[in-house]
C-alpha cells in the first residue's frame, strides 16, 4: 500500500482526528448525562447552532460523489441525484411544528401516540434498517474518495472511517454529534465545498474549457436522468424522506418551533452546494475524461491537483462530512433500539444508565452494520434507489395519521403489507424505478383509506390526546399536564428516568382541550381532516411560502444558467 500523502497532510489529518475525538469522545461523553442528551442533544439549542448542525449532518460526502459522477456522465442533470429532495425542504418546514410539538425522542414514539404499540414497534425495526442503509450510503462515498487517493481498497477506507465514527457516536450520541458537527460544519461550508474549485477550474481551462462541451451538457434532463425518473426520484425523496428517523432528530434539537425550522433552511443551503457539486462533475469530465467509475473522480483529481497540506485538509473535510452525517443517523437508529425496543418493550423500568449503555452499544453496532451493507452495493445510486423507493410508501401512514382522523391501525397494517408485497414483487420482476416508487405507494395509500373506512375507528381518547399534543405550542406544556398528559419532554423530573410516569387522563378536560383547538380547523370543527389555521403562526405560514419560493428560484436559476451556457457552447 502506497499512501500518496506528504508529511504535512498527515499532520493535518492527525490534528483533525484529534479534535474530533476530543469533542466527540471526551467532551460529548461528559456532557451526556440523560437520555434526552443522547437522543436529541437536550433539545434546547438556538437557531445558529441548529443551522450549522443540520447542514453538517445533511452534507455527508455522498452528495459530492454521486452528483459529481452523475454530472460527469450526463452533465447538469446529474444534480437531480441529490436535488431529488429539493421541494422536500418545504415539507421539512411544515413538519417543524409537528415534530417539535410531539415532545418525544423518536418517531417510533410518535407512531405509538397515533396508532398504538404494535405499529410503533414495527416502525422501530424498519426505521433501524433505514438508518443502516443511509449510513452505508455515506460510508461508501468516502470510501471511494479515499480509495481513489491511495492504495487502500474501498472497503478498507470505509472501515477506517467507520471505526472513528463508531467510537465517538457511542460515547455521547446526539450530544457528541452536535459538538463535533459545529466544528465539522465549518469544514463542510468551506474546505469541503470550495477548496478544490480554483485548482480544478484552472486545470480544466475555466470558462473556455466549459464552452467546448456540447449544449446538451447543460440540460436538466438526459438519457440517464429522464423526466419520468426525475419525477419518481423527486417524489420519493421529497415526500418520503420525512419518515426517516434522523430527520426527526434534526428538527427537534432546536429549543422552540422557530428554531426547528432551521432543518429546512440548512437543507436549502445544501441544495445550493449540491449545484456546485454538479459543476465539479462537469469540470472533472473536462479535466479527466474516460474514467471507468466517475464516483472515484474526487480522489483521483484531488491527488493530482492539490498541494501538500491542502490535500490533507480536503481529505479531513470529506471525513468530517461523512462523520457529521453518519453519527446523527446512527444515533437515530440507536434511539429506536435503546429507547423504544429496550426501554419500552424488552427491559422496562431499569436505571437510566442501563439504557445509555444499550444506546451506546447499538449506535456502535449500527455503524458497523452499515459497513457490512456496503459489500452488497457497487454504486451510491443503488443505495439511493433502495432507500427512497422504500420510504415513499412507508410515509403513507405518517401523512394519513396526521391529516386524517379516520385513519386507524387496521388500515395502517393492511397498507403496509400491501406496500411491502408490491415493493418485493416489483424488484423480483425487475420493474423500473418509477414503477417501484409509485405502484407500492399508491396501492398502500388506497388500502389504508379503504380499510380505515370499513373498520372500527380509533378511540376518541387516543385521537383527542394525539391531536391535543400536536396542537399545543411548545412552551405551553402546562395545558397538557393539566389534563393528565405525560410525555418524555413534558413530565417533570422525567429526563433520564427509566420510564415515563403513568398517565391518569382527565378525559372530559382532554376533550375540552381538543375541541378548543378544533374550532380552528380549516374545513370546520367537525371535519375529519385535522388541518388547522392557528392564530399567532403568521411567521410559520410566511416561512412555508419563502421556502417554496427559494426552491423555485434555485430551480429557475439552474435552468437559466444552463440555457446561457448552452447558447455559448461551441464544438
Amino acid at each position: 500500500m502506497n499512501l500518496p500523502l506528504h508529511t504535512l497532510d498527515i499532520v493535518v489529518l492527525l490534528a483533525y482526528f484529534g479534535i474530533v475525538s476530543f469533542l466527540g469522545i471526551v467532551v460529548g461523553k461528559k456532557q451526556t448525562k440523560t437520555l434526552s442528551d443522547f437522543y436529541i442533544a437536550g433539545g434546547k439549542w438556538g437557531p445558529v447552532v441548529a443551522f450549522v448542525f443540520v447542514f453538517a449532518s445533511a452534507v455527508g460526502g455522498a452528495e459530492a460523489v454521486v452528483v459529481g459522477a452523475g454530472a460527469y456522465r450526463s452533465g447538469l442533470s446529474g444534480v437531480w441525484y441529490w436535488w431529488n429532495a429539493l421541494f422536500g425542504t418545504v415539507i421539512y418546514f411544515l413538519f417543524s411544528t409537528v415534530y417539535k410539538r410531539s415532545r418525544v425522542f423518536n418517531l417510533a414514539d410518535f407512531f405509538e401516540m397515533r396508532y398504538g404499540r404494535q405499529v410503533a414497534t414495527l416502525y422501530a425495526v424498519v426505521g433501524v434498517g433505514v438508518c443502516i442503509l443511509a449510513v452505508g450510503t455515506f460510508e461508501l462515498a468516502v470510501g471511494k474518495i479515499i480509495s481513489g487517493l491511495s492504495g487502500l481498497s474501498v472497503n478498507q477506507a470505509v472501515l477506517l472511517a467507520s471505526v472513528v465514527v463508531a467510537f465517538y457516536v457511542a460515547s455521547g450520541g446526539q450530544m457528541s454529534s452536535l459538538l463535533t458537527d459545529l466544528f465539522q460544519g465549518i469544514l463542510a461550508l468551506t474546505a469541503f465545498s470550495f477548496l478544490l474549485l480554483p485548482y480544478l477550474w484552472e486545470a480544466a481551462g475555466g470558462f473556455e474549457g466549459l464552452r467546448t462541451l456540447p449544449p446538451e451538457t447543460w440540460s436538466l434532463e438526459s438519457d440517464e436522468l429522464t423526466v419520468s425518473y426525475i419525477v419518481a426520484l423527486s417524489f420519493s425523496a421529497s415526500v418520503g424522506s420525512i419518515v426517516a428517523p434522523y430527520l426527526f432528530g434534526w428538527i427537534v434539537i432546536g429549543k422552540d418551533e422557530r428554531t426547528a425550522t432551521q432543518c429546512a433552511w440548512g437543507h436549502i443551503w445544501k441544495r445550493v452546494v449540491t449545484l456546485l457539486f454538479a459543476l465539479y462533475g462537469i469540470l472533472f469530465m473536462v479535466y479527466k475524461p474516460g474514467l471507468d467509475d466517475p464516483e472515484m473522480a474526487w480522489g483521483i483529481v484531488m491527488k493530482e491537483l492539490l498541494p501538500p497540506g491542502l490535500l490533507g485538509l480536503l481529505i479531513a473535510s470529506f471525513f468530517s462530512a461523512l462523520m457529521s452525517t453518519a453519527d446523527t443517523m446512527a444515533t437515530a437508529g440507536s434511539a429506536l433500539i435503546a429507547d423504544h425496543l429496550f426501554r419500552k418493550r424488552l427491559l422496562p423500568r431499569r436505571p437510566a444508565n442501563v439504557y445509555l449503555r444499550v444506546a451506546r452499544i447499538s449506535a456502535f453496532a449500527t455503524v458497523f452494520a452499515a459497513y457490512l451493507i456496503t459489500y452488497y452495493f457497487s454504486t451510491i445510486v443503488q443505495f439511493l434507489e433502495a432507500v427512497y423507493s422504500f420510504v415513499s410508501f412507508l410515509s403513507v401512514p405518517l401523512y394519513c395519521g396526521i391529516i386524517w382522523r379516520r385513519a386507524n391501525r387496521q388500515g395502517m397494517w393492511v397498507g403496509f403489507v400491501v406496500g411491502v408485497t408490491l415493493f418485493a414483487m416489483c424488484h423480483w420482476w425487475g420493474a423500473s424505478f418509477e414503477t417501484i416508487v409509485f405502484l407500492p405507494t399508491i396501492a398502500s395509500a388506497v388500502a389504508l383509506v379503504l380499510v380505515s373506512r370499513l373498520t372500527q375507528p380509533e378511540s376518541d381518547v387516543l385521537l383527542n390526546r394525539f391531536y391535543s399534543i400536536l396542537n399545543t405550542p411548545v412552551g405551553q406544556d402546562a395545558r397538557l399536564r393539566k389534563v393528565g398528559v405525560r410525555l418524555p419532554a413534558t413530565s417533570e423530573g422525567h429526563i433520564g428516568s427509566p420510564a415515563t410516569p403513568d398517565e391518569t387522563l382527565d378525559v372530559p378536560a382532554l376533550n375540552d382541550l381538543y375541541h378548543s383547538y378544533a374550532r380552528h380547523k380549516v374545513f370546520g370543527r367537525d371535519s375529519s381532516i385535522e388541518i388547522l389555521k392557528e392564530p399567532g403562526l403568521d411567521w410559520y405560514y410566511r416561512g412555508v411560502v419563502w421556502v417554496l419560493v427559494t426552491c423555485l428560484f434555485l430551480l429557475g436559476a439552474a435552468w437559466l444558467g444552463g440555457r446561457i451556457m448552452a447558447t455559448t457552447s461551441y464544438t
